[in-house]
């Protein structure tokens, strides 16, 4: 019953990604490529790195492949365009998002303009600027882990610099459901393997908070019932007593 596509395994893999800005004549301007990877059970972008590791002529390629994508499409304003890049060499479009990209996120402490100016930039035929990269930057999203989820707490959409090297971008979200983007973490460094470091340590201290305080609360809920149990007896002995 219908018709059924095969397409060719893919066999072992990197995921990249690039942001491209399109102005309303065509103007372009890009980030440059970065290395992704991904939470394993649901499949959710976990952590970004700037710039890519891999060499400068695949990375060139697949910037030249995201322009030419882009620029078919006669877009404007920002794209997200994740790739692959093979065992082989081969570098292959997986995916092109028509809007600023959580892959981008690091722009705004990193580049010398954010991709959000970028596309409002380009929807409000403003001339495009910079994208360049200042210096090397990791992304970690606060996805909605067990701790955090426990914890129960919504924290409000703010920024905080947590140090000269990080900042927290919480969203104003509710922790509802299991690997929902809840925020990101943001740091800096001399290369993008320190600053992955230095924001996953971040978020390890953040889930860590978050286990003792969902603990706390399991604690206070266990003593509430305890006392409630408590009341409940004393209140049906007292009847008892009346009745008697």
């Amino acid at each position: 019953p219908g018709e059924t596509l095969v397409e060719q395994h893919a066999g072992d893999f990197r995921e990249i990604a690039v942001l491209i800005a399109r102005a309303q004549g065509g103007e372009m301007r890009h980030f440059g490529p970065v290395d992704m990877s991904f939470e394993a059970e649901y499949c959710v972008l976990d952590a970004v790195s700037a710039p890519t590791a891999i060499e400068d002529a695949r990375a060139q390629e697949a910037v030249d492949l995201s322009r030419a994508a882009v620029a078919a499409m006669e877009g404007v304003g920002v794209f997200g365009v994740e790739m692959f890049l093979l065992a082989t060499g081969e570098v292959l479009i997986n995916e092109i998002s028509p809007r600023v990209h959580n892959a981008g996120h690091y722009s705004i402490e990193a580049c010398a303009h954010s991709q959000f100016e970028l596309h409002l930039r380009a929807v409000a035929g403003l001339p495009l600027v910079s994208t360049q990269l200042q210096r090397p930057a990791a992304m970690k999203n606060l996805l909605c882990t067990p701790a955090l989820k426990a914890e129960g707490r919504t924290r409000a959409a703010a920024t905080q610099a947590a140090d000269k090297h990080t900042a927290i971008h919480w969203y104003g979200k509710s922790p509802a459901r299991s690997m929902r983007k809840l925020g990101h973490i943001t740091a800096t460094g001399d290369s993008a393997s320190q600053a992955l470091a230095r924001a996953t340590r971040r978020w390890q201290g953040i889930q860590e908070k978050a286990r003792e305080k969902a603990q706390e609360k399991a604690r206070e809920q266990s003593r509430e019932q305890s006392q409630k149990k408590i009341r409940e007896k004393a209140q049906k002995k007292s009847r008892e007593e009346s009745g008697a």
